[in-house]
């Protein structure tokens, strides 16, 4: 092969390997941008775990509530047993209380 035929080839395999190197920082620049956003969700879930914290903190289990007792809304959600949470003093309202829109993020009402 000539002088020039290797240049050629070379030049080729310089190509690639540039190409290669391009795909490669678009890959760790898109995982350095799944690690920030994994970051800020850690952050986020730790101030969620602090606020549950104080708020337990500050409250006491004043009932227990269950949910998807009945087998038709459990094969809607794809669940296989009622779910349940408690209910902290916190959470009640008085007879003929009134209750912040602000407290609210998506009001429902739940006919029993």
């Amino acid at each position: 092969m000539s002088l020039a035929g290797l240049l050629v080839n070379f030049a080729v395999l310089l190509v690639s390997l540039a190409g290669l190197l391009v795909n490669s920082t678009v890959l760790l620049v898109n995982f350095a941008g799944l690690l920030v956003n994994s970051a800020a969700l850690l952050v986020s879930f730790s101030g969620l775990l602090v606020n549950s914290a104080v708020l337990l903190v500050n409250s006491a289990v004043s009932g227990k509530k269950i949910g998807l007792t009945s087998k038709a809304m459990q094969e809607v959600l794809g669940v296989d047993e009622p779910d349940y949470g408690h209910l902290l003093d916190t959470m009640k309202i008085e007879n003929d209380g009134c209750i912040s829109s602000l407290r609210l993020i998506q009001p429902k009402v739940e006919a029993e």
